[in-house]
């Protein structure tokens, strides 16, 4: 076999030729992988940039579901019952009862899955978020416990107060860590 292929290419036209093929052949292939290589760093960089817009979403929707919550319990709060029960419904899953998704604040299951979503894109693709979207979480359910087992709007309000300094803060480190990750990997 081997013989005959050096007797097909015996004249130097045919070695010239086939050196040429083989050239050929190598900036083909080489072109081809480099263009997958191109489109497979670009889809990756767009799904980054999808992920941070949720992630973003998220960390907002949380924020805004807080200060409604917010006004909520203080314009109403003489409507909920003396005798409201400590739901303490965690983030990141757990086994709830029906009845507390029952009996809890509609607003506050509205900023669990928020915060859930922002948790778990935090885990997957951003870690250096996690513990801040962790501490607003922890919080909000301080904040949220303080509703559910005061008797006196006063109580409620000094409890939040506390809590809502330090998930400004929270949320202020978490919109220049967003930010820095969205300039990282602008187009």
């Amino acid at each position: 076999m081997i013989q005959s292929i050096i007797n097909i290419f015996s004249n130097q036209a045919d070695q010239a030729r086939l050196v040429t093929t083989l050239i050929a052949a190598i900036i083909a292939v080489s072109v081809v992988l480099l263009n997958q290589w191109l489109n497979s760093k670009r889809a990756r960089k767009e799904k980054i940039i999808d992920k941070i817009e949720e992630a973003f979403t998220s960390v907002v929707s949380m924020q805004e579901l807080m200060n409604n919550l917010h006004t909520e319990i203080v314009n109403n709060y003489e409507k909920y019952p003396k005798n409201k029960k400590n739901y303490s419904l965690s983030l990141r899953g757990g086994a709830y009862k029906a009845d507390e998704y029952d009996n809890a604040h509609p607003i506050h299951l509205e900023i669990i899955r928020a915060g859930e979503k922002a948790l778990m894109l935090s885990m997957l693709y951003f870690p250096s978020l996690e513990e801040c979207i962790k501490q607003i979480y922890v919080k909000h359910q301080e904040s949220y416990n303080g509703f559910t087992s005061s008797d006196k709007l006063q109580d409620y309000l000094a409890i939040y107060k506390e809590n809502r300094i330090i998930c400004d803060a929270e949320f202020a480190e978490l919109s220049n860590k967003l930010t820095l990750i969205m300039n990282k990997h602008m187009h």
